[in-house]
């Protein structure tokens, strides 16, 4: 099992607000590669991701959230267990959640996952650009997701 935590920033490059996770992704990699951090950018999601978790302690995952609870650029820190699975699930629509059971109940070691979710407006809609608003508040978006993986990091070592 690996001690090196693994921070994940999943996206869609060509879903407007759902790049968020690449575009912060590509903002931070050389800083936490130089914290020690493991850093995979990711167009991928569910089951696909197994590969990615197993065999760590742990794994920070950066994605977008439509909750229509926070103002837009709103980032949240949340545990995996806060996201509901599937029962039934399809191979064809797995998320993180429906993974991480799959791995429990095919014995594999299952790290501890956090998810840092920013939230946004438009994640649906094709385009190879963030909305204004969400562009505007990039600079401070980058900064706060730094911090909350340190701050998730530093929390369990």
């Amino acid at each position: 099992m690996s001690d090196k935590p693994l921070v994940i920033f999943l996206g869609n490059s060509i879903m407007k607000d759902d790049r968020i996770g690449l575009e912060l992704g590509h903002r931070l990699r050389n800083e936490l590669i130089g914290k020690g951090f493991d850093v995979e950018i990711l167009e991928r999601s569910g089951l696909g991701l197994i590969d990615y978790l197993e065999g760590r302690r742990l794994v920070i995952v950066v994605d977008s959230v439509v909750t229509n609870k926070y103002p837009t650029g709103s980032v949240l820190k949340l545990k995996v267990e806060d996201f509901k699975v599937c029962k039934g699930f399809s191979p064809h629509y797995a998320g993180l959640p429906e993974a991480i059971e799959l791995m429990k109940s095919l014995k594999l070691d299952v790290p501890k996952v956090y998810v840092i979710a920013v939230e946004v407006r438009d994640p649906y809609t094709p385009s190879m650009e963030l909305t204004k608003e969400l562009e505007d508040k990039l600079s401070d978006i980058t900064l706060e997701v730094k911090e909350k993986i340190l701050e998730i990091s530093d929390q369990l070592n």
